[in-house]
Formats: C-alpha cells, sequence, structure tokens
C-alpha cells in the first residue's frame, strides 16, 4: 500500500507536476497594475522555481 501512495505523490505532486500546472495557468490574469495586466505567470517567472509547490485545495459551499 505505501508504494501506491509513494507512485501517486510522485507523479500528481512532485516538481513536474508544479512545472505542468505553472504552464497551464500562465496566461491568467493576476491582477490589473496601472500600465499593463499581470499574469500569473509573471509572478511564476520572478519567482524561485524550488519554491514551487503543487498543493492540494478542496473548495466547500455552505448553506447560512
Amino acid at each position: 500500500m505505501a508504494k501506491q501512495n509513494d507512485s501517486f505523490h510522485n507523479s500528481e505532486w512532485g516538481p513536474e507536476a508544479a512545472e505542468a500546472m505553472c504552464k497551464e495557468i500562465a496566461t491568467s490574469d493576476a491582477l490589473e497594475a496601472k500600465d499593463r495586466n499581470l499574469t500569473l505567470g509573471d509572478s511564476i517567472d520572478k519567482s524561485s522555481k524550488r519554491l514551487i509547490s503543487k498543493v492540494m485545495r478542496e473548495e466547500k459551499s455552505f448553506s447560512i
């Protein structure tokens, strides 16, 4: 079982997966600046590659 988890961890969450995710979202709008629109790719390009990781995010919806 542990070996299966290691395989999942490496393929879905390793550096290659983070790099692929960065390529997928690079053209997404990040924010508007006074002189131009910035993309997530602009932020990624200025970030250290060793500090970029892919994490799981879970969205929930609640009714009040």
